[in-house]
């Protein structure tokens, strides 16, 4: 049975523990709560009480994360409440969005193991970091409309999960102009997602984007460190230590 969430649990957190997508519904449900009407979340259990699956809906963006859940009702559900993306892993992808067009991504894994060989101090960062330039540059770099609705939509999530440290932004700079930045999308005690890597054309190939990585690597020692991965990026981002780990999948109307 699926039942809305009134309070965040340590049993949601241990659910979630050392997963991409638990570490993203974890960060938003410590991070906005339940009181708010654009972050909703849900929990699906089976006949014997035994948690199954997590769903948040930010803003219209699914995420779910099944262990031995049950797509059928899953499915039901998320048609009833409504979508405009969602992200799971790729086989309940496949039982809840047969006929949809479903975008697969490698999860990759950062390797602690690498960290003191890797890792080393990192200049040219930004003291100040400007969440509108960071918006422009990953919308422009990964092709994506900027909008006034997108952008406050974005800033407002961003800014207040960084100011309570459920996210985290770094970025480079080339003299006085931002350059490159890298995010923390979610964060939680044991587990963060890194995205939003970008850097701009004029300033590639300098090894700006590995420096906000590390940077984000460094800063979350000893952690889970997941990033979701187009299939051109993988040799990137096995050069700068991380593993494949599984995969997702997005998925839009």
């Amino acid at each position: 049975m699926v039942k809305v969430v009134l309070k965040f649990t340590e049993e949601y957190e241990k659910f979630c523990k050392g997963d991409a997508l638990g570490a993203r519904i974890i960060s938003q449900l410590d991070a906005y709560g339940t009181q708010h009407g654009f972050a909703l979340f849900w929990e699906q259990r089976d006949d014997n009480c035994n948690l199954t699956a997590m769903i948040s809906s930010i803003d219209n963006s699914v995420t779910i994360l099944g262990k031995d859940s049950n797509a059928e009702e899953i499915k039901e559900f998320i048609n009833f409440i409504g979508y405009g993306s969602i992200s799971t892993t790729p086989q309940l992808a496949k039982q809840i969005c047969s006929d949809c067009n479903i975008n697969i991504r490698t999860i990759m894994k950062f390797n602690n193991a690498s960290f003191s060989k890797s890792i080393k101090d990192v200049d040219d960062l930004c003291e100040n970091i400007d969440l509108k330039q960071i918006y422009d540059i990953i919308s422009f770099c990964h092709n994506t409309p900027r909008t006034k609705h997108g952008f406050e939509v974005w800033f407002t999530d961003m800014s207040h999960r960084i100011r309570h440290g459920y996210a985290d932004a770094v970025a480079a700079q080339v003299g006085d102009k931002i350059a490159s930045c890298a995010l923390a999308l979610a964060s939680t005690h044991t587990d963060v997602l890194l995205g939003g890597v970008a850097t701009l054309d004029d300033y590639r190939n300098r090894g700006l984007a590995k420096k906000c990585i590390y940077e984000l690597i460094k800063r979350n020692k000893g952690k889970n460190i997941f990033i979701f991965c187009k299939d051109d990026k993988i040799d990137f981002y096995t050069k700068l230590g991380f593993e494949k780990y599984s995969l997702t999948a997005e998925v839009g109307l």
